[in-house]
């Protein structure tokens, strides 16, 4: 009887290996699944099928690599991709897109064919729409506009998730600005009014000219200041964390919108490289390989590796992690291209969901926050200011 070599989620959420003897993939899958397993891969424990068992795009996979003749196909256009490149890199600002870019043109100026693949997972967000390009256009030229469209779509979805954000963050600015602004121009001018007069100041009064006092003498701005290097260190910190980690923290703050942003791309990759010619289960493998979202990853190639053995029963796994019109999208049966068409609209769709759903659980609560500390930090400094002087109106007029 056949062994499968197996990787699964035990009851406890812990990840966990082993071997079970089944007839089939579909049978030891059903078997893991009975105990209350999350199954997170399965292979056959034998180095390798033979090739009679082979169906479908998994003996393609046994030969010549496809992604290997997709990159001979794209270097072909090397020539004049470079130039243009190395046009548009000039103008993107410094970041991690100029610099995927700027290794990708290194790479194709000294013909590298060798190392642009094993750069694939790494560099995918240019190698994959690129590859899709050139599987579409022998023209060089054309195969630029095609790159530069397919990018410039990914380019405004990010756009629009920073505008969201942006409102809310202008406006705490400007309360900082006015509280500042207030410390060194209105409030000095009550303080001296209130000394000139003798007042007994009230609890709101004393806070407000403390607070003003130590702005002047630089010792809150020199707290916002550290707080705000140790949120930057923190940023950088947290890349250093292990994926497991920071999917733990990115999945509390964003909830499902984490995983329909991971879903996108991973959809987007997967269109991009069954276009460039590779079968859909290695596009699926190679799409998976460049998602940096371990469960989805490792549920990406459980599915490809299911679509390989020309077993469509998806596992609770897959369910589970991904979404289901993604799974429907890449293990129904329908036409390449019509597969690759709804591939592409499920990835705009997921950006278009994850934009909204930071609009309404950002914008939405982030704007009227930021004008309620605004309105909430003039009307008291405001009325902290005036209480002493009430008093003495009160005073005189008794």
């Amino acid at each position: 009887m056949p062994q499968f070599r197996y990787t699964a989620y035990d009851t406890n959420q812990q990840t966990f290996s082993g071997e079970i003897a089944a007839e089939t993939v579909r049978e030891a899958v059903e078997a893991l699944e009975s105990e209350g397993y999350t199954l997170l891969s399965i292979e056959q424990a034998d180095a390798k099928l033979p090739s009679a068992m082979l169906t479908g795009d998994e003996a393609s996979l046994d030969r010549t690599p496809p992604l290997d003749t997709a990159f001979e196909k794209l270097f072909t256009h090397s020539e004049l991709l470079i130039p243009a490149f190395t046009a548009y890199c000039s103008e993107l600002p410094v970041g991690k897109s100029r610099q995927e870019l700027e290794q990708v043109i290194h790479l194709l100026s000294h013909n590298e064919l060798t190392r642009a693949i094993a750069s694939f997972d790494s560099l995918a967000n240019v190698w994959a729409p690129l590859l899709s390009a050139a599987a579409v256009h022998d023209d060089g030229e054309l195969v630029l506009a095609e790159y530069f469209r397919r990018t410039e779509e990914r380019h405004q979805v990010r756009q629009r998730r920073w505008l969201f954000l942006a409102y809310p963050i202008f406006l705490l600015l400007l309360a900082m600005a006015l509280i500042v602004a207030m410390s060194f121009i209105v409030i000095p001018t009550f303080q001296a009014i209130f000394q000139e007069f003798g007042l007994s100041l009230p609890g709101p009064t004393l806070l407000v000219i403390t607070v003003a006092e130590s702005i002047r003498n630089g010792w809150l701005l020199l707290i916002v200041l550290v707080l705000a290097m140790l949120v930057v260190l923190g940023f950088f910190a947290a890349r250093t964390l292990p994926h497991s980690l920071r999917e733990w923290f990115s999945a509390r703050l964003l909830g499902r919108g984490t995983q329909l942003t991971v879903t996108g791309q991973l959809a987007r990759h997967v269109a991009d490289l069954h276009e460039a010619g590779l079968p859909l289960a290695e596009a699926v493998r190679q799409a998976a390989g460049t998602i940096r979202h371990a469960a989805i990853s490792q549920t990406a190639s459980l599915l490809a590796h299911q679509i390989a053995l020309g077993d469509y029963m998806i596992p609770r796994a897959v369910g589970n992690t991904l979404t289901h019109s993604l799974t429907h999208a890449v293990s129904s049966d329908m036409k390449p291209r019509s597969r690759i068409q709804l591939l592409r609209e499920l990835s705009r769709s997921y950006a278009d969901q994850t934009a909204d759903r930071l609009y309404w659980t950002k914008g939405i609560v982030f704007g009227p926050l930021a004008i309620l500390v605004v309105g909430a930090t003039v009307g008291f400094t405001v009325l902290a200011l005036f209480l002493p002087l009430v008093r003495l109106i009160e005073g005189l007029s008794g």
